[in-house]
């Protein structure tokens, strides 16, 4: 059975269980401020996910366990953003580059991916240091770039 669909501002505005607009307004940013705050709590939960789901893939596991590991990742990458944490979603943005399928075969793949998981989590410990993350990201360039010799873009 479907639920019903959520009511809209409009009507949330409207009819007899209307509320002010500034009322949601307030409890939306209250909801932004939670959730911002428990972040970090939930991308380290989410980082260890990742490295339970690296530790079992392969080069040559199958492509619906390639993507649900790509999922994990761009998951990351996107709550990140949206919570405003810059470095996690720098790092889980390089690392999709280096999951572009292309590069499955690529000896060097594996050891990008560990370099990556590492990275991330040094961005969600609590002792991370800025200029630590600073020179982890050149070296997460270079490995993506040498995932792909040819020189295109990955």
């Amino acid at each position: 059975m479907a639920s019903a669909p959520r009511p809209t501002l409009l009507e949330r505005m409207r009819g007899p269980n209307a509320r002010p607009i500034d009322l949601l307004v307030e409890r939306g940013t209250a909801s932004a401020a939670h959730i911002a705050r428990h972040y970090q709590g939930f991308a380290r939960a989410r980082v260890e996910e990742i490295a339970r789901r690296l530790a079992t893939l392969s080069g040559g596991a199958p492509d619906a366990e390639w993507q649900r590991f790509c999922d994990m990742v761009q998951d990351l990458r996107s709550s990140s953003a949206t919570c405003g944490d810059e470095t996690v979603s720098w790092v889980s943005g390089s690392w999709e580059k280096a999951l572009d399928p292309q590069f499955r075969g690529e000896p060097r793949l594996m050891a990008v991916m560990q370099l990556h998981l590492d990275a991330l989590r040094l961005a969600v410990s609590e002792n991370a240091g800025g200029a630590e993350l600073r020179a982890l990201a050149g070296q997460l360039e270079s490995g993506v770039k040498r995932l792909n010799p040819a020189g295109g873009t990955a």
